[in-house]
């Protein structure tokens, strides 16, 4: 290897390449070498190659709420509709490992009758009191 990184080596010999240290897609996602080839001639001819290794996405983070605590007041005659607000969690992960998705837990099922949480945006509305 001509220049690189220090997470790979190269067997001399046959050219495999090996990772040396675990991969962690969210510190750095891809990497990049200029690997060299030299022949055993008279005189010494060689070739370089740039190559590209990119990190896959594993699902190794949980979602992150922006908040411990979602605390909102309701008058007991609030209309169907009315906002209470949006609840946020993000996930590092890339693509659909780090899509969010809210739902209640079945402790707040009883509240679901009353509470609409839009699966997507993490919004909050009154779906009507009994």
């Amino acid at each position: 290897m001509v220049e690189g990184d220090n997470h790979f080596s190269i067997d001399s010999k046959n050219g495999t390449l090996y990772m040396l240290l675990s991969a962690d897609r969210e510190a750095t996602s891809k990497y990049v070498m200029t690997v060299q080839a030299l022949d055993n001639g008279p005189v010494v001819r060689s070739a370089t190659v740039t190559v590209t290794v990119t990190v896959t996405d594993k699902n190794d983070n949980a979602p992150l709420f922006s908040s411990e605590k979602f605390t909102k007041s309701v008058t007991e005659n609030a209309a169907t509709g009315t906002s209470l607000g949006r609840i946020e969690a993000t996930d590092i992960d890339e693509g659909a490992n780090g899509d969010v998705v809210y739902t209640m837990t079945s402790a707040n099922l009883q509240l679901s009758t009353y509470i609409a949480l839009s699966s997507s945006t993490g919004e909050l509305t009154i779906k009507g009191m009994a």
